[in-house]
């Protein structure tokens, strides 16, 4: 999976002259995608990371798995991402059915539920 660049509250992050836009992301995951093949199937994207919105468009560049549900996530959070520490499984559903995918439920070792 790979993760967003987090600038806030850390000394490495007080570096960065900027934040890493979308498509910066957007290109990492989809190299991702292409360079892992076939020995990776599933490319991951952080939502918490991302953000509600970026990680929905990440399904049209080569993610398709948003991960699963946080039970208490802060090290994001305190870098400054945006979105929360819980999402619902009925929230992923909608939020992959709205960009056009078909969700599936899996478990730990990517066997469907």
């Amino acid at each position: 999976m790979p993760l967003k660049f987090m600038r806030r509250n850390n000394e490495l992050g007080q570096m960065v002259k900027r934040e890493v836009p979308f498509l910066e992301n957007a290109m990492v995951h989809a190299l991702s995608r292409v360079s892992l093949h076939p020995y990776c199937e599933n490319v991951q994207a952080s939502w918490v990371k991302l953000g509600v919105g970026e990680v929905q468009k990440m399904l049209y560049f080569g993610v398709n798995d948003l991960g699963g549900t946080l039970m208490e996530e802060n090290i994001s959070r305190l870098s400054g991402a945006p979105a929360g520490e819980y999402m619902s499984p009925e929230d992923f559903e909608r939020l992959i059915k709205d960009a056009g995918r078909t969700p599936k439920r899996r478990n730990t070792l990517y066997e469907l539920l």
